[in-house]
């Protein structure tokens, strides 16, 4: 049940993710939901390298998106790769400066 209740709270956010971004046109907003979803449950997983060819085409449609920008920097962190983890994490800082996991994360790595 966790597990689940995890789950809707990240659609949770990618969704409101997706509508911050308000320069981004409605059909970009939401055509990444799916590679995103991928893009956790690759990372969720374990097979980090099905998750950074997914994290390129989320880039390709919304290149300014907070939430897979977050899934990358664990992605990075989980894989050992703590100097893309650090870049990732910055560029969610750039986004969203109060990123509270942004600025966390940055002081573990």
């Amino acid at each position: 049940m966790q597990q689940l209740s995890h789950g809707h709270s990240l659609y949770v956010y990618i969704v409101w993710t997706s509508r911050r971004a308000s320069s981004i046109s409605a059909s970009k907003q939401f055509g990444f939901l799916q590679p995103y979803v991928k893009l956790m449950i690759a990372i969720t997983e374990g097979d980090y390298e099905e998750a950074g060819r997914v994290f390129d085409r989320v880039m390709k449609v919304n290149p300014d998106c907070l939430g897979a920008w977050v899934e990358a920097g664990r992605m990075y962190k989980y894989s050992g790769n703590n100097t893309k983890a650090r870049e990732a994490f910055l560029k969610v800082q750039e986004l969203d400066p109060g990123n509270q996991l942004a600025r966390r994360m940055l002081s573990i790595l």
